[in-house]
């Protein structure tokens, strides 16, 4: 074969490889990648086919991530014109990558009517975190077209976002939750067109969110029929930012309109402040120590070592509360016994006065309770909604994010579900153990028996409140119970050996 021959053979063998590769090209997909994120676009519906959001680096084969993507064929995220009107069409138009850098991609469809084609620029930003997108008609007829037809983003319920295979208290906060942000308040979406700040959905750990940078956004949930796709008005040539990533203070911080807000949105800010401190605490902790359970266990000593002064307070006032109890119990019952009517209570004022008891008395019994159930509650709300416990696990745990599941149950129990969690027993026995060993000086042999039945009581409400909670949140409770018991154990041998000497 002669040279030219061979020259014309080679150049017709090409052309016809590069017209393959770019009609597989035009069905295939693409993909940005950052180091928080991997986006892949379609180029069938010109929209997100999935989005891999990582907690740190996605390079880390050991990082904590979710892959977001919406069930079967359907687009995560797509464009759309006038929804049902040219849905199908828009679905089935091809787009070609018109440019390409980097970080950012730009599609141009084929033509949705006469000298009207949709051209898509997507940017990614902060790393993978977030992709801010814009959506514009294109071609002489573009503003003719656009007079009468809408555009839209439409942003589906990622596969598997709000599904959990926990019972009880685990399973009810891993549901997802479509949301708006607003001012620092999040509330859910419905089919309202109340303009928010963010708009988007969330579960337990994740969320994938919208914004507007220039303006509020403008996005709504159909009112019954599919309440699994998000729609996102979108006005000629808008520019929309979407951020997907964990929720928690670090990474939210990093966001605009302090997006923080999202994390544990139910608190007072003052808890939620409780809260960020205990949780910059235990990821000390676990830079400290390099496990995520031995660093809880070390945060339930440290808040025992950090509350200590404010215990021995409550402590101090609780035994004088005993103490006058058990000096005004038979004088009153005397009282009731000997007088009647207004001299009854006029005595039982006059005894009251006499021992300074005041309708502020009742407080100081209440002063243990009241300095720990605000950091209760941070913890446990820092604990639930920690990302970076998801598949940790310790000795027969899991996953600390779970319940500890140490056996499968052949049966299911409503609420409890079909495990039996070990946590929430070992947790119980020490309740009891320390109720058995409550020291409560000054009170009689009648009050300190009612007085511990009271713990039992709250030893088993406990059980059964605890027992379909997080693994993480069951073992910070028994570890703080654990290090009560002991140095109750302390104080009390301190105290003998002081009265031996």
């Amino acid at each position: 074969m002669s040279l030219p021959a061979r020259i014309i053979r080679a150049t017709l063998i090409a052309m016809v490889m590069l017209l393959l590769a770019s009609g597989a090209r035009a069905a295939d997909t693409v993909e940005l990648a950052g180091e928080h994120g991997v986006i892949q676009f379609n180029f069938t519906g010109g929209g997100l086919s999935q989005w891999q959001t990582c907690r740190e680096r996605c390079d880390d084969p050991a990082a904590i991530t979710d892959t977001l993507h919406a069930a079967g064929d359907t687009l995560l995220l797509r464009p759309t014109v006038d929804d049902a009107v040219l849905d199908r069409r828009l679905r089935s138009t091809r787009y070609v990558i018109e440019s390409r850098q980097p970080q950012s991609l730009t599609l141009l469809s084929a033509p949705i009517a006469d000298d009207v084609r949709l051209r898509l620029q997507y940017e990614l930003l902060d790393n993978g975190r977030r992709l801010a997108t814009t959506m514009q008609l294109s071609g002489p007829g573009a503003d003719a077209f656009q007079r009468d037809h809408e555009l839209q983003w439409q942003l589906r319920e990622p596969a598997g976002f709000g599904v959990s295979d926990s019972a009880g208290f685990t399973g009810l906060v891993e549901r997802a939750r479509w949301i708006r942000l607003t001012d620092g308040d999040v509330t859910a979406l419905d089919a309202t067109t109340e303009p928010a700040a963010w708009a988007g959905i969330r579960n337990r750990f994740w969320t994938l969110i919208a914004r507007q940078p220039q303006g509020s956004i403008s996005a709504t949930l159909p009112a019954a029929d599919d309440v699994t796709v998000m729609r996102i008005a979108a006005a000629q040539a808008s520019t929309f930012e979407f951020y997907t990533g964990p929720v928690e203070p670090g990474a939210l911080a990093d966001q605009p309109d302090d997006l923080r807000a999202l994390w544990i949105a139910g608190l007072w800010d003052w808890l939620r402040w409780l809260a960020m401190g205990l949780y910059y605490l235990l990821e000390w902790l676990i830079g400290l120590i390099g496990h995520h359970g031995l660093a809880i266990i070390a945060l339930a000593l440290c808040v025992k070592i950090l509350m200590s002064p404010l215990t021995l307070i409550a402590g101090r006032w609780q035994q004088q509360v005993n103490r006058i109890q058990a000096d005004l119990q038979p004088q009153l019952q005397r009282i009731k016994a000997e007088y009647r009517g207004e001299e009854q209570a006029n005595r039982v004022l006059a005894l009251h006065r006499e021992y300074g008891v005041t309708p502020f008395y009742p407080i100081k019994s209440l002063f243990g309770v009241l300095i720990q159930l605000p950091v209760f509650i941070g913890v446990f709300d820092m604990l639930l909604h920690h990302p970076g416990l998801s598949g940790i696990p310790l000795l027969w745990i899991d996953n600390l994010a779970q319940p500890d599941r140490l056996l499968a149950l052949p049966f299911t129990l409503p609420f409890f579900g079909s495990y039996l969690n070990l946590l929430p027993f070992l947790m119980t026995g020490i309740n009891i153990l320390a109720s058995q060993q409550a020291d409560a000086a000054g009170l009689d042999a009648h009050a300190h028996q009612r007085r511990r039945y009271w713990l039992y009581g709250m030893a088993l409400l406990f059980f059964i409140l605890f027992y379909t909670f997080p693994a993480a949140m069951v073992l910070y409770w028994t570890s703080s119970n654990l290090f009560h018991w002991l140095g109750e154990r302390l104080m009390q041998y301190r105290r003998t050996r002081h009265s031996t000497v």
